[in-house]
């Protein structure tokens, strides 16, 4: 029975020729193994970065949401006691209120025209 990679020679064994085209078809496959080797090297590195970049901005998202669930009860409470002022002292607070949020509005307008 003949497992050799070439053809059989006269006296039934592997040619030289034979021999030297395994040899270097095995060199090419070793040289093909390491390249692979190197690139699934460089797969797993990039991929390890990306899931480094993920929990880190996990993390900030966790933040902003616990930041904007904060923000959003203050909002909440204020508004809360911004109609409890309103029910309670009718048209005056409104003009009130208005009257300085222009004037907030104004001084602002007017500090960033001064720096620019």
């Amino acid at each position: 029975m003949w497992r050799g990679g070439g053809k059989p020679g006269k006296e039934g064994g592997v040619s030289a020729a034979d021999a030297a085209t395994g040899d270097q078809m095995e060199k090419e496959n070793d040289n093909l193994l390491g390249e692979l080797h190197n690139k699934v090297n460089a797969l797993k590195s990039v991929t390890i970065a990306i899931n480094g970049e993920v929990n880190q901005q996990n993390e900030q998202l966790e933040q902003m949401q616990t930041g904007m669930g904060m923000a959003g009860g203050l909002f909440g409470n204020t508004f809360k006691k911004v109609e409890t002022m309103f029910s309670s002292h009718g048209n005056q607070s409104i003009m009130l209120m208005a009257g300085i949020g222009v004037l907030a509005f104004l001084l602002i307008y007017l500090l960033v025209r001064l720096r620019a």
